[in-house]
């Protein structure tokens, strides 16, 4: 993953754990990363195509893992981390008018 994404990423995660997912604009984020709203767009179409790119990157890592011949409960317990670690994020997402991502997260990981 290129630096500027993984940048965008982990300050939509730190944003999305201050205030819920309707409050957050592309601005916010490109502006607490240091870049312009084009950059932004570079990498993403918009704020929903940035949790897509979270929840599917976090879904290859573990199918990694398995593939690697990790168990099943190795690869449970880092998708559990994942949801620990980011609850409040996870939270502000799930109760956000789109949904679909989260709910295709957890059926991928836990199918």
């Amino acid at each position: 993953m290129k630096k500027t994404e993984q940048l965008i990423i982990n300050t939509f995660l730190e944003l999305v754990e201050e205030k819920p997912l309707d409050k957050i604009t592309i601005q916010d984020i490109a502006d607490k990363c240091g870049i312009n709203r084009n950059t932004f767009y570079y990498h993403f179409d918009d704020i929903y195509s940035l949790i897509e790119s979270v929840f599917n990157n976090h879904v290859i890592t573990i199918e990694r893992m398995f593939e690697e011949g990790a168990s099943w409960s190795e690869c449970s317990e880092v998708a559990l981390k994942f949801l620990v670690e980011n609850r409040r994020a996870i939270r502000h997402i799930a109760f956000s008018m789109n949904r679909n991502q989260l709910d295709h997260y957890l059926y991928v990981v836990f199918k």
